[in-house]
């Protein structure tokens, strides 16, 4: 074993000197000899390098003596030396056999690099440059091409030298294309088409995915749709066609990070679609944990992005993106061998796309020379990829068809077993149903008498509730009393049941009036025992006691119901409270000028003043309740002051109007609450109207977004203005 070792390390070190004379940088890369009319010819092993990892060297430096020296030659078709954020010169020899004037140009076929620029001298000495890449926008580009494109004139029997420098902020191969203009042109026609086709079926698959998932509801087609989405943005921006139509014009510290950004999340979402479509839960459950923290590693990465070197994070990324890669297969071999038949397509349409990235690999490293399927393995593997997993989520569907086909079979296999059983057992059933039909004829009529002493009780206790209820609303103000103090207004009193957890109250005061709106815990007959007590104790706090500040009539209304429910003490019963908005308009200067004070216990005010619907915030704080961070019996409630205008008008409202559900129950359409937003808009919209057009407009509305559905709370709406 150790003669074994000792031989292989000499045979190294003899190839290692062997070689070691053609790494010596005073020898030159051969001249690119041009003599056929059409010309496509890789540069990579007709350069001459140079590391300037200072950044500091101009092209007057390098074309001295003692700088020419340093270059060395390439011996690479696309040369890639490691390096990270340097400048890399490059010196190329072109000689023109014909004996005219001739135009070529030069592409650099890898879009994301920040700068590259072309350096030609005349007969003269004068130096001419032009440069392209990232860094330079889109529209000022000589070429609007999406790859780096530049180009030069050499007259008949010239040699000339083109000194070019690169520039990136990562580590970049440096590939390079000479051609001539017409058969650029062909093969970028050539190539459009197959840009087109590409992106084609990216732009299908995004919509046809995302329809599936509306009527399948099914996770791994959302994000499978996401991850075509970002990959192909990511894909757009690596091909440089999102520089010109996604984020024309941006810069290239946000260029760079975008590219990789866009990168992770296709990596973040392919992890979420191969989660749920291979079902890891079920067939792979050890990896089941580990997805989630695979998920937030990428999506941190990604995001680090923005605030750390491209050095630090672009390692992380590749060696979670490696993870990534593994963890997918191991997960789809485990489904696979437990007999979960889609994941056949995904481990193929895996294969495919990490076949794809290696091809583009190992020619950026120099390994696989430059062709069709070397230059677009990127692009090839993630169109089969896309086919087929597209085919496997098909194929899942017929699976879970034939399963539902199954198990129908199965089941009229059942009802024929039932049938026949019931066959063979009806005869004995017959008789016992004799006996048993005797039987249950003497418990019908006991039932029968049972339900007519229930019915008789039943109209008893709704008779009750419903003398509750003229009980109820004689306790609320009369709608011609509240006019004589506020000649505009209306009032939407609605209770979920006969009588409700809702009530308004409204009493006139020195200068003006009080307005209360109480929302109290429960519906039907428990919350109008709370109504009961917030009214009584309203009465009590207003005419009895003389507090008229708005925010002192919470507090002490607090106070009373904590100590009449017994809520002050450890070991309360009861946790029932309620929610009111107060507010006091008066005048108090005795001018005519009307202001108005607001508090609220989690019940705000709006308002609409010159067309615009403002909001006057309430405490997040509740009266009553056992004593907690939401309802403090020592808790400080907070006066608006607001002084009125002509044309203003405003608006309490209980949360059962914004919280309605609505859409059809019958359809079984999505159920979405009519909500703040929405009440703020019908509100901004009717200002115009008078308050009685105000009242059935917001009826109206309401009733259409609950169609059908059962109200779900007490609704009460006051409105009011001048």
């Amino acid at each position: 074993m150790k003669q074994r070792l000792f031989i292989g390390v000499a045979v190294c070190s003899i190839c290692f000197f062997c070689l070691l004379p053609l790494m010596d940088g005073s020898l030159h890369a051969a001249v690119v000899i041009i003599d056929q009319e059409d010309i496509r010819q890789n540069m990579g092993l007709h350069m001459e390098l140079l590391v300037d990892k200072e950044g500091t060297l101009s092209i007057d430096d390098i074309v001295l003596p003692k700088t020419s020296e340093l270059f060395f030659p390439s011996r690479w078709e696309i040369p890639n030396l490691g390096e990270v954020n340097v400048h890399i010169w490059v010196k190329i020899r072109v000689k023109n056999n014909f004996y005219e004037k001739r135009e070529y140009m030069l592409e650099v076929p890898f879009a994301p690099i920040d700068l590259i620029e072309l350096y030609l001298f005349d007969s003269f000495g004068n130096v001419a440059a032009e440069k392209s890449g990232e860094s330079v926008a889109f529209d000022e580009r000589k070429f609007r091409y999406p790859n780096p494109l530049l180009s030069f004139s050499i007259d008949g029997q010239e040699e000339k030298i083109l000194y070019l420098r690169y520039y990136d902020e990562g580590s970049i191969p440096i590939p390079l294309t000479l051609w001539s203009p017409r058969l650029f042109v062909e093969e970028s026609l050539h190539m459009q088409y197959l840009v087109g086709l590409y992106y084609g079926i990216i732009v299908v698959m995004i919509p046809y995915n995302l329809f599936l998932f509306v009527f399948v509801r099914d996770r791994s087609y959302l994000f499978y749709t996401l991850y075509v989405a970002t990959f192909g943005i990511f894909q757009m921006a690596f091909d440089g066609l999102a520089q010109k139509y996604i984020w024309p014009g941006i810069s290239i510290w946000w260029s760079n990070r975008l590219l990789f950004f866009f990168m992770s999340l296709a990596v973040f979402f392919f992890v979420g679609f191969s989660r749920y479509f291979l079902h890891t839960g079920e067939y792979a459950p050890r990896f089941e944990k580990l997805i989630p923290l695979l998920m937030i590693a990428i999506l941190m990465e990604g995001l680090s992005l923005f605030v750390f070197p491209f050095s630090i994070v672009t390692p992380l990324l590749t060696v979670t993106a490696i993870c990534a890669s593994v963890t997918f297969f191991l997960m789809s071999v485990i489904s696979l061998r437990k007999g979960y038949l889609p994941a056949r397509f995904y481990l193929i349409a895996f294969f495919c796309f990490v076949t794809g990235v290696f091809l583009l690999g190992l020619r950026y490293i120099g390994i696989l020379p430059s062709n069709f399927y070397t230059e677009n393995g990127l692009q090839i593997g993630f169109a089969v990829e896309v086919l087929l997993l597209s085919l496997a989520l098909a194929d899942r569907i017929n699976i879970l068809r034939s399963e539902k086909e199954e198990a129908r079979r199965e089941s009229i296999a059942s009802l024929h077993s039932a049938h026949e059983l019931k066959i063979k057992y009806s005869r004995g059933l017959e008789r016992k149903v004799r006996d048993r039909t005797i039987e249950l004829e003497k418990n019908r009529n006991e039932l029968q008498h049972a339900f007519m002493k229930l019915e008789d009780s039943n109209q008893s206790t709704m008779d009750s509730i419903r003398y509750a209820k003229q009980i109820q609303q004689a306790l609320l103000p009369k709608t011609e009393f509240m006019k004589k103090y506020m000649p505009n207004n209306f009032v939407i009193w609605m209770p979920r049941n006969i009588v409700g957890g809702d009530i308004f109250f409204f009493e006139p005061v020195e200068q003006g009036f009080i307005l209360a709106v109480v929302d109290c815990t429960g519906h039907g007959v428990p919350g109008a025992f709370m109504t009961m007590i917030a009214m009584s104790t309203l009465r009590r706090i207003i005419k009895d006691e003389r507090y008229y500040d708005p925010a002192k009539i919470l507090e002490r209304m607090n106070f009373i119901v904590k100590t009449t429910l017994q809520q002050d003490s450890e070991d309360a019963c009861s946790d029932d409270g309620m929610d009111i908005g107060i507010v006091k308009v008066s005048d108090n200067e005795g001018r005519g000028k009307l202001s108005l004070i607001f508090a609220g216990a989690n019940i705000s005010l709006l308002y609409n003043q010159n067309g615009a619907i403002h909001q006057l915030k309430a405490d997040r704080q509740s009266i009553g309740y056992r004593q907690s961070k939401r309802s403090n019996i020592d808790f400080n409630f907070t006066n608006q002051p607001l002084d009125i205008e002509n044309g203003m008008s405003f608006y309490i409202s209980t949360d059962g109007f914004e919280d309605q559900l609505g859409g059809d129950i019958l359809t079984g359409s999505m159920e979405k609450r009519f909500g703040k937003k929405r009440l703020r808009e019908l509100l901004g919209k009717i200002s115009d109207l008078s308050f009685q057009e105000q009242k059935a407009f917001i009826m109206a509305e309401f009733n259409e977004h609950r169609g059908k559905r059962e109200a779900l709370d007490d609704v009460t709406v006051v409105g009011f203005g001048y």
